[in-house]
């Protein structure tokens, strides 16, 4: 028992020493998501914590800064958890998870997500789907595709489009008893790389329907996103 023990206590602290830790620390002007600000068009500080093992499994904690016209929310807790790994042929990178999207202090706010994303080299792609996204009653799908072009040794040019769908009628703070909905957002970006920071200047916009529902809490805007990563690179 004596020598089991130590046996033991090597075999669970071994994943560990063999595992990657990363972060990041970040400041926005606007956290937008999915076409909506989360911050009623302010700046917004970000932190990120993540924990990666060679063989696939990781396990992520991110956090902002927000804040919704007529809600007490003032932070978002994404929790995440799932497995990485490649395609050796097409050398295709694919990411399979669970999430907990969080607002702590704020009841009836809290949502799951399971998402898979997908990626080589310059494109990227990623499905989700939640029981009830943005805990809108509804459960909902959401689809995004991004892809980035290089611009000599610090620039890159980056854009994306993402498809909100609901496959039931949301709650009535939502769309009422309108039935499906389907909405619509994109981005382009200029990112850059300064003095061990990342920066990118960011384009957003969406589609009618949704600044019709968001009112000025979407359409277009242009945010600054500063970011700094651990182990910097």
């Amino acid at each position: 028992m004596n020598v089991l023990l130590p046996l033991l206590l090597l075999g669970a602290v071994a994943p560990l020493v063999r595992a990657d830790w990363n972060g990041s620390l970040g400041l926005v002007s606007d956290y937008v998501s999915r076409g909506w600000t989360q911050s009623d068009g302010t700046a917004a500080p970000q932190a990120g914590l993540g924990w990666s093992h060679s063989r696939g499994p990781h396990v992520d904690a991110w956090a902002s800064r927000v804040k919704f016209p007529g809600d007490d929310s003032r932070a978002e807790l994404d929790l995440g958890a799932g497995w990485a790994g490649s395609w050796v042929g097409p050398a295709l990178d694919w990411d399979l998870q669970l999430q907990a999207i969080l607002y702590p202090g704020t009841s009836g706010a809290d949502y799951p997500e399971f998402l898979l994303g997908v990626g080589r080299e310059s494109w990227s792609a990623e499905l989700s789907w939640s029981p009830d996204i943005w805990a809108s009653g509804a459960d909902g799908w959401y689809l995004a595709a991004e892809r980035s072009q290089g611009l000599g040794d610090r620039l890159s040019l980056r854009g994306g489009l993402g498809c909100t769908r609901f496959s039931r009628p949301a709650a009535g703070w939502l769309f009422g008893s309108s039935g499906s909905q389907t909405l619509l957002d994109g981005h382009l970006a200029l990112d850059g790389r300064l003095a061990g920071l990342d920066l990118s200047l960011v384009y957003y916009d969406a589609d009618a329907r949704t600044r019709e529902l968001a009112g000025d809490q979407s359409g277009r805007r242009i945010v600054l996103e500063i970011l700094r990563q651990f182990p910097n690179d």
